[in-house]
């Protein structure tokens, strides 16, 4: 997290791993994202929420099948807030949106 090379990617494999840390122990999840921290939050979620497994009428149903087993053994996030952030898809950058164009009213610094 020192690292001013890191990448989007560096920051959600870091993310990733916190999160995975918890849910392999049984542990669900809350991630709490604020400014930058909400496009990294909203990709490295991914993949962490508890799967529901949906009847032929779209209702969920109880499952005594290994992947509800394994649900009992593992965490999950079951919760995203995100603060002071703005919305960005799964796996895009804040950049992205402006085509990687830094636009006329950002003031950047270079230095850092």
């Amino acid at each position: 997290m020192d690292n001013p090379m890191a990448t989007f990617k560096d920051d959600i494999d870091a993310v990733r791993s916190a999160i995975r840390q918890e849910t392999e122990n049984g542990r669900d999840v809350i991630v709490i994202a604020h400014s930058y921290g909400g496009t990294v939050g909203n990709s490295a979620v991914k993949g962490f929420s508890r799967p529901t497994e949906l009847s032929a009428s779209g209702q969920s149903s109880a499952s005594t099948s290994t992947s509800s087993k394994r649900i009992a053994k593992t965490g999950n996030v079951v919760g995203l807030v995100l603060i002071a952030t703005g919305f960005c898809f799964t796996g895009l950058t804040f950049m992205d949106h402006f085509f990687n164009i830094t636009p006329p009213f950002f003031r950047v610094n270079k230095e850092t």
